[in-house]
């Protein structure tokens, strides 16, 4: 599987690793996987996507399947680090669609003082292990 699904911060934030070549059955994996982590937290929680050492991902049409994963109730913002045009792309189109808490950063510092400026009851300082 190209997707790692992990606490990042343990009740607050999932982090979601992409690599390599990732397919459809690898999104609906991860989507398990991060739909099993919400399932056990009372409140919400982030989720953070990295998908900056993708090489290879699905069409837009096979990516724009999963936007119901954007409205589980209990996720919160959902960040996506990524330089691919086409992810990013997708991730706005996705929030303007379903008015969703879905934002696209290339910096992966950005990415984390965006969701510490918009949650005080993260975790500081914040440090995702594989944000670098």
């Amino acid at each position: 599987m190209s997707i790692d699904v992990r606490w990042g911060a343990e009740n607050h934030i999932i982090l979601t690793t992409g690599f390599d070549e990732v397919t459809v059955k690898d999104l609906a994996d991860g989507s398990a996987a991060a739909n099993a982590l919400l399932s056990t937290v009372p409140g919400n929680v982030h989720d953070v996507l990295d998908f900056r050492a993708v090489t290879k991902h699905p069409s837009l049409p096979q990516l724009i399947e999963f936007r119901t994963f954007f409205t589980n109730p209990k996720l919160g913002w959902l960040i996506i680090i990524s330089n691919d045009k086409i992810i990013t792309f997708f991730s706005s189109m996705i929030a303007g669609i379903n008015n969703n808490r879905i934002r696209a950063f290339s910096n992966p510092e950005a990415a984390v003082q965006f969701l510490l400026d918009r949650d005080e009851t993260l975790p500081r300082p914040l440090e995702l292990p594989t944000l670098q």
